[in-house]
């Protein structure tokens, strides 16, 4: 199921991310199926920014009723320290964490 795309807007930020939610070995996953913006902001205001936009997905996808979110691509290890390494198919650096 695709959770309709939404915005995220803040100062010097336009994103918009399309959710997706699935069944995996009887587990409610949620994925970040799309993400597209930018995020014009220093580096330190820029990690602040991506950390607290993740915990505001965190909150969707439990809401959504999601054990676990998940995301890839781009290599978020350093920045979301919280999130573990998660296998995702076809998609490079996949991290995960239980919700």
């Amino acid at each position: 199921m695709i959770i309709a795309p939404f915005g995220i807007v803040i100062a010097n930020a336009a994103v918009l991310i399309t959710l997706e939610v699935f069944e995996e070995d009887g587990r409610t996953v949620c994925g970040i199926y799309q993400l597209s913006g930018k995020i014009r902001m220093p580096p330190k205001a820029w990690v602040r920014a991506v950390r607290t936009e993740v915990t505001k997905l965190e909150r969707i996808a439990r809401a959504a009723g999601c054990e676990e979110l998940r995301l890839g691509g781009r290599d978020w290890s350093k920045i979301l320290s919280g999130m573990g390494f998660a296998p995702l198919d076809g998609i490079p650096n996949g991290l995960g964490k239980a919700l």
